[in-house]
């Protein structure tokens, strides 16, 4: 292994109902940082959630290697034509390469409601509320993840031809950064 980041992502679809979808993703991720495990959508803790700070991702010093093994399942149910619910749940597992018990664990979940075609055909209009990835344990004992933050999302996308459309919407982020004292919009 020569250092360098990587990621390997897999995912298995079942589909045993015309309007009933499930699917199995699997992904490993290697980075030579100790950070990046969330994609910077989430807290910086959560995104490094075995280094000493979050500004120490910059370091690609042996010690900070790691891997990450992250398991989601994802739903989605369309019990009328325009109406469908789905969502997911993730576990991350993050470990350092070289240094001996230092794990930590994160899960992330989201319930969407959809409404396809809700005024013109293509267009879908959209709920979303979750939580991005949030440190459950850890054996960084100088790390802090506090309450999970909760994403609020609206929108609705707009089909303009077949393959082109826009999509505005609002996110609201009660606890960014997993911190109580923070909101975002």
């Amino acid at each position: 292994m020569d250092g360098s980041s990587r990621s390997i992502y897999g995912q298995i679809t079942v589909k045993p109902l015309d309007n009933f979808t499930f699917a199995f993703v699997y992904a490993n991720a290697f980075s030579k940082t100790g950070g990046g495990f969330t994609g910077g959508t989430s807290s910086a803790f959560a995104d490094a959630p075995l280094l000493t700070s979050a500004t120490a991702t910059a370091s690609d010093a042996f010690a900070n290697w790691a891997e990450s093994n992250e398991y989601s399942l994802q739903f989605s149910f369309r019990p009328l034509p325009k109406f469908v619910t789905g969502g997911w749940i993730g576990f991350k597992d993050v470990t350092r390469v070289n240094v001996a018990n230092s794990t930590a664990e994160l899960i992330n979940w989201a319930v969407q409601l959809g409404f396809p075609d809700v005024i013109r055909p293509g267009d879908l209009g959209g709920i979303i509320v979750g939580q991005p990835y949030q440190i459950t344990s850890t054996t960084a004992t100088t790390r802090a993840d506090g309450a999970g933050a909760v994403h609020i999302e609206g929108f609705y996308r707009l089909a303009l031809t077949p393959n082109v459309s826009v999509t505005p919407g609002i996110i609201y982020i009660l606890d960014a950064n997993n911190n109580p004292n923070n909101i975002l919009i």
